[in-house]
């Protein structure tokens, strides 16, 4: 083998390595599924848990009430978030109104957590002027599973879930 052909299988090797990058884009988990309830308590909003706070009930959720995103999650490889806040939720009420949310940092499991609990939870307030009936959580969770996600993120966006918003009740005033 010459140096002709060594320097080209270096500048080949060197290429590989960004090529691989940019194809890179497995996500870090999969939210298998999600339900969207009314927190315990509003001491919870704006934080998360990776472990079962049994923070959620089965009560009515209004406008502006604290509620819990309960995500299912299948940890496929451990990515940190990427370094800015990297989750960004939204909120699409019945008349079709999108509230976006404040941009969080997030936290995600890791092959260890799924056997343990494999459920994220986050809490937010719902906006107070969102109008009731059929509402839908979404919200894009970006990763920087290489050097170059730091640039072009991973994004996990799937799946949207639906919940009920009863209409605010009346002031007795």
């Amino acid at each position: 083998m010459n140096s002709r052909d060594m320097v080209i299988m270096v500048i080949a090797g060197v290429a590989a390595i960004p090529i691989w990058m940019a194809m890179d884009r497995t996500p870090p988990y999969i939210r298998e599924s999600g339900m969207v309830s009314l927190a315990m308590s509003d001491t919870l909003c704006g934080s998360m848990s990776l472990q079962s706070t049994d923070a959620a009930t089965t009560a009515e959720i209004f406008p502006g009430s604290c509620v819990t995103v309960d995500w299912k999650i299948k940890t496929l490889r451990n990515c940190p978030p990427d370094v800015t806040d990297n989750i960004h939720p939204r909120i699409t009420d019945a008349t079709g109104v999108r509230f976006t949310l404040a941009p969080t940092r997030g936290k995600f499991g890791t092959p260890v957590q799924d056997i343990l609990d494999p459920n994220i939870y986050r809490f937010f307030r719902l906006p107070v002027a969102m109008s009731s009936g059929i509402a839908i959580y979404e919200s894009d969770v970006t990763y920087a599973c290489n050097p170059l996600h730091y640039i072009w993120p991973v994004h996990v966006i799937e799946p949207k879930i639906s919940f009920t918003v009863q209409p605010k009740p009346a002031d007795p005033t």
